[in-house]
Parts: C-alpha cells; structure tokens; sequence
C-alpha cells in the first residue's frame, strides 16, 4: 500500500508540474532571427524598386532607402503587421478599403514587387505605450474604408499614405511619441502631379532619427 502511494503521490505531482508549464507557456513569435514579445510594437519596413518605391525613397530624410512601413504586434496570439498600399484598380471605383493586414512572411513577400532591403524596429517605449489602445485603434480602422493618399496631405482623415498610418497608429497608442513633419519643394513631375510648390509630410525613413525606436534587425535579399 505505501509503494502504491509513493506512486500515486508522484503520478500526481507530474500532472500538477505539466499543467503549471501549459499555463505559463507563451506562444512563441520570430522572424529571421528577430523574436518578438507580447504588448510591444513594431515597426517593418521594406525597400523595393517599383515605380512608387522609387519616388518613396527619393524622399527620405536620414538617408535610409527604405521604401514602405508599416507597423504591428502580437494581438490575439497572432503577429500581424499592418499597413496601407495603393491600389490602382480598386482607385477607380474604391471598392474596398487599401488599409492592409498581413503576416510578417507575406509583408516582407509580396506579390508584385521584390523587396532587395528590410528592416524590423522595436518601439522602445514600453513605459508609455498603451497596448490596448493600439489594438483598439487597429479594430476601428479595419472598420472604416480607408484609402491611400496619393495626394500626400497629411490631414486628418481617412486617407493615409504608408508613414503617416504608421504615426497615427503610434500617436494613438503612445502620446509621448512626437514625430515632426518635414517639409521639401516640389519640382519637376512632382510638382506637376500634386499641384502645389511644397509637401509636408512623415518621410518613410523619419522613425530612424528618435531614440524610441530601436533596430532589431536588417538586412538584404
């Protein structure tokens, strides 16, 4: 009877040990040698050579030839990054909205472009950053028909180009973040398609200048 015990003692201290360990198990998140936490935003950013891609670049501020961003997390036991694309099809009727929510694999992927740069960036503000903020604010886009700003106007409205998403995403999680706008002279084609003298805008590149943001990892394809 107290052989029996013993083992009934220790068959139950097995059970207790892996029920413990299936509780406190996390799910686990990486990418290319980049692991990612829980309640932490990030930021992805891809450089590719397509006509937009090229004109996105020309346009940068701290010498980053990055070409696109967008930003993302761990929300519902996935990791998605979302961000927005211009889409000249769905431009003509606006069928749909271009705000876009992708996986990490397909965003660094995608399908009409090849990606020759990248980079992920942790937001290192975890003091100030209200994780359910961020995820209340990507719910209540997904449920508006956003469109791409092809105009650059950065106003307050439900057009975005790809930085100024990301920063309104921010902003709206982490009041503490401040990013200031640049502003450069339009010539040539530019100036022409956008009718005006100046842009004033959030350069894909700006997050690379600020203390809060941290690279974790780039590289080339």
């Amino acid at each position: 009877m107290k052989f029996l015990k013993i083992k009934i003692d220790k068959l139950y201290l097995v059970i207790v040990l892996i029920f413990f360990a299936q509780c406190s198990k996390k799910d686990h998140f990486s990418y290319n040698g980049t692991n990612f936490e829980e309640n932490q935003i990030y930021l992805f950013f891809r450089e590719t050579d397509s006509k937009a891609g090229i004109v996105s670049k020309s346009y940068n501020v701290n010498n980053y030839s990055y070409s696109h961003v967008g930003i993302g997390g761990i929300i519902d036991k996935k990791l998605m990054v979302y961000h927005i694309l211009y889409d000249e099809e769905n431009t003509k009727e606006f069928k749909k909205s271009e705000f876009q929510i992708e996986t990490v694999e397909n965003f660094f992927n995608p399908k009409n472009d090849k990606v020759s740069s990248a980079a992920i960036v942790l937001v290192n503000d975890k003091d100030n950053i209200d994780f359910f903020k961020f995820k209340e604010t990507i719910e209540n886009l997904k449920r508006k028909k956003l469109r791409f700003d092809k105009k650059f106007t950065t106003q307050d409205d439900d057009s975005f180009y790809c930085s100024e998403l990301v920063y309104y995403i921010l902003k709206k999680s982490d009041n503490k973040i401040s990013i200031n706008l640049m502003k450069k002279k339009l010539t040539g084609i530019d100036k022409i398609l956008l009718k005006r003298d100046w842009i004033i805008y959030y350069p894909t590149d700006i997050f690379f200048d600020n203390k809060k943001f941290e690279i974790l990892e780039k590289w080339e394809f």
